[in-house]
């Protein structure tokens, strides 16, 4: 049985669950390390469990947040239902590409190039969640 703490009322009317993405990576394959990511995601998810009855789907960090199993954990919230409610966060390297005018996420396994294809364009992650 689903803990009513964890459900959100939807505008027609229908209860929904809450659930959390998360990824988290201070350490890289091949890119310099970053200070807070882990932390930041330890400090987040722990306030929209226990304040907010959110569940989490997926808690990715460091190496285990490669390019694969990121794409994996958006996948999975395919099959979340209208009236829920979903809430991705991501802390990690990001890039800006003015050439191609796009934005990325940097997985763990990420190279420095972007033509390598190892970066995650933030239109992959609206396209996978169906927005």
């Amino acid at each position: 049985m689903k803990n009513s703490r964890n459900k959100t009322k939807h505008s027609s009317g229908t209860e929904g669950e809450r659930v959390l993405v998360t990824t988290g990576i201070s350490r890289y394959a091949e890119l310099d390390p970053l200070q807070g990511p882990s932390a930041d995601v330890t400090a987040f998810r722990e306030v929209m469990e226990q304040q907010y009855g959110f569940r989490t789907l997926a808690d990715l960090r460091d190496e285990a947040a490669d390019k694969r199993s990121i794409l994996q954990a958006l996948q999975a919230c395919g099959t979340l239902k209208e009236q829920d409610t979903l809430v991705l966060y991501y802390a990690g390297h990001g890039r800006s590409s003015e050439f191609y005018g796009m934005n990325y996420w940097l997985p763990y396994d990420a190279a420095e190039e972007e033509e390598s294809g190892s970066w995650i364009p933030s239109s992959m992650v609206s396209g996978a969640l169906g927005k």
